[in-house]
C-alpha cells in the first residue's frame, strides 16, 4: 500500500455510540488553504466513521451508517454553500440525524476532526441555540445533543444570519446616509440618497416580515399554524 492510500482502522467503543465502528485515516492535514483562511478539507465518502448499534444487524448497520454518512456530507456541502462553516454543519448534521447524545470524543471520532475543530464549532452551535449541552449524573463529561423541531431549528439560524449579518448592513446603510444629510440637494447627492433609501426601505419590509415570522418560536409556530390552516381549507 502506498504512503497516501487512505486505511481502515478501528474505532475504540464509546458510551454513546455503542459498538465498534471502522473509519477511514486519511493521512495528512485536516484542513486546506483556501485564498489564505484555513478550512476543513471536504471529507470524502466513506471518510466518517460508521458506528453500528449492539443487537442490529450488520447489513442494517451498514446501511444505516452510509445513510447517515451521506446526510452529513450533504448537510455539509449544503451549509458551506449558504455562508455556514462545514465543520459546523456537520456536527450538527450528525446530532440531529442520529438522534444520539455524544460526547466530544465520539463526535471527533465519527467526524474525524480535531478536538479544537470540534470544541469550537459546539460553542457556536451552542451559541446559535440548536445544540444543547449537559451532563449525565456521574460522569464528568460534558454530552451534547441536537434539537428535534425543524422548524424552531431553522427560525434560530434565520435570527442568528440575520443579527450577525443584516442587521449590521441596514446599520451601515444609515451611517451612508448620514454622511450626506447636511449636502445640497444636487442631483448627485439626490440620487444617492433615493438610492440608499430605496435599500433601507426594502430591509425594513424585511425585518417587519422577520418580526411577524421569526422574531421568536411562539411567532413561527402561529406563522407554520396559519399556513396549514390554508392548505387544510
Amino acid at each position: 500500500m502506498s504512503p497516501n492510500t487512505s486505511k481502515l482502522s478501528p474505532r475504540s467503543k464509546h458510551a454513546c455510540g455503542g459498538g465498534l465502528g471502522w473509519g477511514l485515516d486519511v493521512p495528512g492535514s485536516s484542513f486546506v488553504d483556501i485564498g489564505g483562511i484555513a478550512e476543513p478539507r471536504t471529507p470524502a465518502l466513506g471518510t466518517i466513521s460508521t458506528v453500528p448499534k449492539e443487537n442490529e444487524s450488520s447489513e442494517l448497520s451498514i446501511k444505516l451508517s452510509d445513510a447517515q454518512e451521506l446526510f452529513v456530507l450533504e448537510w455539509g456541502r449544503m451549509s458551506s454553500s449558504w455562508g455556514i462553516n462545514r465543520t459546523m454543519a456537520q456536527i450538527h448534521a450528525l446530532l440531529y440525524i442520529t438522534g444520539e447524545r455524544y460526547t466530544m470524543d465520539d463526535i471527533i471520532d465519527r467526524l474525524q476532526i480535531s478536538r479544537g475543530n470540534a470544541s469550537m464549532n459546539l460553542r457556536e452551535l451552542m451559541a446559535w441555540g440548536i445544540v444543547r449541552r449537559f451532563k449525565r449524573p456521574g460522569d464528568r463529561r460534558d454530552v451534547y445533543f441536537s434539537d428535534t423541531d425543524v422548524w424552531q431549528m431553522f427560525a434560530r439560524v434565520v435570527r442568528e444570519r440575520k443579527r450577525r449579518e443584516v442587521d449590521p448592513t441596514v446599520t451601515a446603510l444609515r451611517e451612508c446616509l448620514d454622511l450626506v444629510r447636511s449636502e445640497p440637494k444636487t442631483e448627485p447627492v439626490e440620487t444617492y440618497r433615493a438610492r440608499i433609501q430605496a435599500l433601507l426601505d426594502a430591509f425594513g419590509l424585511l425585518d417587519e416580515l422577520f418580526r411577524q415570522t421569526f422574531m421568536d418560536d411562539e411567532s413561527i409556530k402561529k406563522t407554520i399554524a396559519r399556513i396549514l390552516g390554508l392548505v387544510r381549507d
